[in-house]
């Protein structure tokens, strides 16, 4: 018994959810159905407008204000890009017609309808003619109540345009596209969002876009021909196989978002043809070449040497915070040093006060007890050292002698030792 109320059970519910599940199918049959019958209306549409061009001339001396019907049969024979498979009828058993009229000379329009089949209410011919981009259009039953003349007039999708049927003998309940043309060219060309296959020139503009102040989005990639490809304000940004350039008549700033402060730039190479400005510090991890002048109307400052090929020019002072005491030695011949009271030179490897024409350095000769160097007629002492031999039990014995002496230097090592006075002398 209880087998049998759980099967009666599971009926019940699978009547109560069929209903909803039976709906969703049919929807989503329709959606299908509604896609599938403008795909053919776009590849109907491309290949009439593709007949028509190709038979221009004998189509504008032989069509009239009555409308000349072009069958399917007629434009799959002329090879104008109907798929192998396209055949005439759409799912609802309509059949794709073409009727051509010329209001006045050198003016054709093309209406594309449907005859015969399973009329379609507006509510699909409106989702019908959303899906075919900008080729859709209908022609009304009116079962909405909306279109209160029915299938007198044919409407291009979002009210695009509007054609009276009058002469076309049609009925309700068709998809419709209008087509014209003015003097061998087509004026009523539409921008497909979707790709037809086979029809290239539908997703391609054949006249400059005027975007009319709105925005492009997620764009992944635009491509631009050489030259100024893109124009903002009176600037232009140029491009070729090799280069870019920007083209404008003022400065270029690069700037943050907001354009409030300004942003790095990060490069490689920078080439300028005039002047680089810097407001901060200019920065470089290697070094700074010029072939011409380096110019600073502050102060140059160098934590190592500074080498110049040529001479160094002042138009100022040459001042020098090298310590150094006359008479002292000195490594490199032609430094400038500072004693404290003035400028010191290094000349024979001894520091010279400026004036100074000649240097001798004399010693008291060989080692002996006390020593005495004396400078030669017409020099000065400037200072002197002495060399110290302890002597006796090797111990350094206070005072001992090492200075000046008249005008020369003495030592004495006091200790049984011995001892060299050393004196410098200048002229």
């Amino acid at each position: 018994m209880s087998e049998v109320l759980g099967a009666l059970f599971a009926i019940l519910v699978g009547l109560m959810y069929y209903p909803k599940i039976a709906n969703g199918v049919a929807t989503e049959r329709h959606t299908q159905t509604d896609v599938t019958t403008a795909i053919q209306q776009q590849q109907w549409v491309a290949a009439v407008s593709n007949y028509v061009t190709q038979n221009m001339t004998s189509l504008e001396s032989s069509v009239t204000t009555t409308p000349t019907v072009i069958p399917v049969a007629t434009v799959k024979a002329a090879n104008v890009g109907l798929p192998v498979g396209f055949t005439g009828t759409n799912p609802f058993n309509q059949t794709w017609t073409a009727a051509v009229t010329q209001p006045t000379a050198g003016n054709l329009q093309v209406l594309i309808y449907t005859v015969g089949g399973t009329q379609i209410n507006d509510q699909e011919l409106g989702s019908i003619a959303r899906s075919a981009n900008g080729v859709g259009g209908m022609i009304p039953t009116n079962n909405s109540g909306v279109y209160s003349g029915g299938a007198a007039t044919a409407y291009g999708a979002f009210g695009a345009w509007q054609v009276s049927t009058a002469a076309y003998g049609v009925t309700g309940g068709s998809p419709a596209s209008l087509l014209t043309f003015s003097n061998g060219a087509l004026t009523s060309n539409y921008l497909y969002r979707n790709a037809v296959p086979g029809q290239p020139q539908l997703n391609t503009m054949s006249t400059n876009l005027n975007m009319g102040g709105n925005t492009i989005t997620n764009a992944q990639q635009i491509q631009l021909a050489a030259g100024n490809g893109v124009q903002i304000g009176n600037s232009y940004v140029y491009g070729d196989s090799a280069n870019t350039a920007l083209r404008q008549n003022g400065a270029v700033y690069l700037q943050n978002t907001a354009g409030t402060a300004n942003a790095d730039l990060i490069a490689g190479n920078i080439t300028a043809g005039g002047n680089v400005w810097a407001a901060g510090y200019l920065h470089a991890q290697g070094d700074v070449s010029a072939n011409g002048n380096v110019s600073a109307s502050g102060n140059v400052s160098a934590n190592g040497n500074l080498w110049t090929n040529q001479q160094v020019i002042a138009n100022g002072t040459i001042i020098s915070y090298a310590g150094a005491s006359a008479g002292s030695g000195c490594s490199q011949n032609g430094a400038i040093a500072n004693s404290g009271s003035g400028p010191l030179f290094c000349q024979s490897g001894v520091w010279t006060a400026g004036g100074v024409s000649s240097v001798v350095q004399v010693d008291s000769g060989g080692w002996s007890a006390t020593g005495y160097a004396g400078c030669p007629g017409g020099y000065t002492l400037t200072g002197g050292s002495c060399d110290m031999n302890r002597g006796g039990d090797g111990r350094e014995i206070s005072p001992r002698i090492c200075q000046p002496s008249g005008n020369g230097f003495s030592c004495a090592e006091n200790n049984s030792g011995s001892c060299i006075a050393h004196a410098i002398c200048v002229q």
